[in-house]
């Protein structure tokens, strides 16, 4: 079983999640885009991560063989990115944190310090987290890869 935060420290997790969001999405899913096209898959074009996920979502609903293909190169990406293509299917739930991010103010800047926050707290299976922690890990690895400061 998780470790039970309090909800001061859930809306400071919901924060930084948030502001990872805003910092790393739109580097994210070009890399995602630029993977997809030279995989030469017939998926792409997104706008957002959460693009990627909805897509996932929706074909998935349908039990199409599109929806293993695609979940395929999503794997394949989050792979080279060293989180897992679960991220994807828990991306929803790190929109939820923005969105009630959105309702707070700008954004923040993520340190360093907040990324060794966000990772200990998945170590321990923090319960603000449990339902998304690939999400969160797969924001932090690429934060991390984009030399996030």
């Amino acid at each position: 079983m998780g470790a039970r935060t309090s909800s001061n420290v859930c809306s400071k997790i919901d924060l930084l999640i948030a502001d990872l969001v805003y910092r790393v999405d739109e580097d994210l899913v070009k890399a995602l885009n630029t993977f997809l096209l030279h995989e030469e898959a017939p998926f792409g074009g997104y706008y957002f991560v959460w693009d990627a996920a909805q897509e996932l979502q929706r074909l998935t609903a349908k039990k199409s063989n599109k929806a293993a293909a695609l979940k395929g190169f999503l794997g394949s990406f989050a792979q080279q990115y060293g989180f897992s293509v679960a991220a994807f299917e828990e991306w929803q739930e790190v929109m939820y944190a923005k969105n009630r991010r959105d309702h707070t103010g700008y954004p923040l800047e993520t340190r360093t310090e907040d990324l060794t926050f966000l990772r200990g707290l998945m170590d321990k299976a923090d319960s603000c987290i449990q339902p998304y922690k690939n999400a969160v890990f797969a924001l932090v690895v690429a934060a991390e890869k984009m030399s996030l400061k």
